[in-house]
Order: C-alpha cells, then structure tokens, then sequence
C-alpha cells in the first residue's frame, strides 16, 4: 500500500483502463514489475474524497509479481512523477471496517 497519493491521480477503485494506462509509466520509473493498481476507497468513497476539498490525498494498492519487488518497493518506495510515496506491506483484513457501536 502506499500513502499519501493524491486523489488527482486517475487510479479507480477496480481493474480499468485508467488504472491499466498508469502501470506502464509505473514499471519503468520503479524497476518493478506490477500486476495490479487500485484504490484503497470504493467507487462511492472515492468520488466523495475527490469532491472534498479538504482532502487532497489517499492510499493505492499495488499487487507486484515477486517478493524481491515487494521488498523493493517497502525499502525504497514509490516514485510518481517527481514524487516519492512510502510503501507498506498490506492485506486484505486491513480493508474490512468494524463498527466502534456494536462491534460486528
């Protein structure tokens, strides 16, 4: 996962076409082969983050083919453009929400 991204960046929640034409600018800038790029948000949350303008910034997830790349990445993060982001081990339970009510 990486933090910080800004919400400008044409990632979609979803495998698409805007998420596919970013990964080629991303393999070669980083030296790292990536399988797959989506947003942490869902299509619903996403829209509500961009149209906010308060929020300026998000989080991406970034599948990648080998644990060598994965290593790559934790170690020296991600360049978009001129900017680098940090990069964090993730899973899947990470995504899941929990109500602070009831517990469920």
């Amino acid at each position: 996962m990486a933090s910080g991204i800004p919400l400008v960046t044409e990632i979609q929640n979803r495998q698409c076409e805007d998420n596919e034409k970013w990964l080629p600018e991303a393999r070669k800038r980083n030296g790292v082969t990536f399988e797959r790029v989506e947003s942490l948000y869902s299509t619903k949350e996403l829209k509500r983050r961009r149209n906010n303008p308060l929020k300026k910034k998000g989080s991406i997830i970034l599948t990648v083919e080998t644990e060598e790349n994965q290593n790559k990445l934790v170690r020296e993060g991600l360049l978009i453009g001129a900017e680098w982001f940090p990069v964090q081990l993730w899973d899947i339970s990470l995504k899941e929400e929990q109500c602070f009510r009831c517990l469920k």
